[in-house]
């Protein structure tokens, strides 16, 4: 009840013991250059004031931290995590650091060999998730995922309601783990944030050669195939190719910073699940330490209220316009007229 309703529990897990020890086995095994971890829900995402709304792994964040932990040590090659379930297309993207890095990096500004500190100080380690859902049914087409006769179902009108609420709330900049790219260098990329609401599915491209992997997003009825006759092949709704290096953790490459993260940022939620971690007795699995990887959104932290506010702004928004229209409409209509007709009679008399 009351604050707790909306905090993160700390206690939940996904995933049972078991399980756990089969994946991180799993990946202590793999030898492969690129890993591609699926997971039926979102990993990154923490879009929602109610955790119980929408379910992803914020709603447990010890659990999601041992996840991160696990894709990001230096074994790992190229982690990139698939997920589905939000009848939408998104990549998403979160930094991590180490406190300890932090902490060192804070013990030598006094120093003047400025090159030396920061190859000791690990750069800032990205981790990207590509969401792919669905292929039946979409915020941006047909958002039920059962037939019927409901009128939230089959009515057009609603279902531009809702897309137009959702479109907004990719915009707003609520949603900060989004990738947000004011210049694409891939030709026929998306620009701005990444995301579509059309029914879609995933394609991977390994370049084993260049040492890259090519992810696109197609939509439903887009033709693949090279040019045949008059029919040029379409393009994706999103398209993007990231370096393995770019990938791995450990390696001296890694994502241009945006910028919107400072070193308090992670201090901050470091701080913030060692006390919750301590306060809830949690086993040494999902303990939380100063070599851990620290991950946040990449366009910055939110803080509680634009997580209220954010979507709510975006229901608002779009409620207002849907609904407030066709009550407004008539009356405007009934003003203009009256406005065009009053003075002729005016004028008449």
């Amino acid at each position: 009840k009351g604050y707790q309703h909306f905090a993160g529990d700390y206690e939940g897990d996904f995933l049972g013991e078991e399980q756990w020890q089969w994946f991180e086995q799993g990946l202590s095994r793999s030898t492969a250059r690129v890993n591609l971890v699926v997971t039926g829900l979102q990993v990154h995402a923490d879009r929602w004031f109610d955790g119980k709304l929408v379910e992803d792994w914020s709603r447990y964040p010890l659990a999601q931290h041992r996840l991160y932990q696990n894709l990001l040590r230096p074994d790992v090659n190229a982690p990139i995590l698939v997920s589905g379930d939000v009848h939408m297309a998104e990549y998403l993207r979160r930094d991590c650091k180490r406190p300890i890095d932090i902490t060192l990096k804070r013990q030598q500004e006094g120093e003047e060999d400025v090159e030396r500190i920061e190859k000791q100080v690990s750069p800032i380690q990205s981790l990207v998730e590509v969401t792919t859902s669905g292929m039946t049914h979409s915020w941006g087409t047909f958002n039920c995922p059962w037939s019927g006769n409901s009128y939230a179902c089959n009515s057009k009108y609603v279902q531009m309601m809702t897309a137009t609420a959702m479109h907004i709330a990719h915009i707003n900049h609520a949603w900060r783990n989004l990738i947000d790219m004011l210049e694409p260098k891939q030709e026929g990329a998306k620009r701005r944030v990444q995301y579509s609401l059309d029914l879609n599915f995933g394609e991977f491209e390994f370049d084993w050669e260049q040492e890259q992997v090519t992810v696109r997003i197609w939509g439903e009825d887009q033709n693949l195939n090279k040019k045949e006759g008059n029919q040029k092949p379409s393009r994706p709704h999103l398209s993007n190719t990231w370096e393995f290096a770019r990938l791995s953790a450990g390696k001296e490459l890694s994502f241009t910073s945006t910028g919107k993260l400072a070193d308090e940022d992670f201090t901050k939620r470091y701080e913030t699940m060692l006390a919750a971690a301590f306060k809830v007795g949690a086993p040494k699995s999902f303990a939380v330490s100063e070599d851990d990887w620290i991950c946040l959104p990449n366009q910055g932290t939110m803080p509680p209220y634009v997580k209220v506010i954010g979507p709510l702004s975006a229901l608002t928004i779009s409620g207002c316009i849907f609904y407030l229209t066709p009550i407004m409409a008539p009356v405007l209509l009934i003003l203009t007229l009256y406005r065009r007709w009053y003075p002729r009679k005016h004028k008449l008399d």
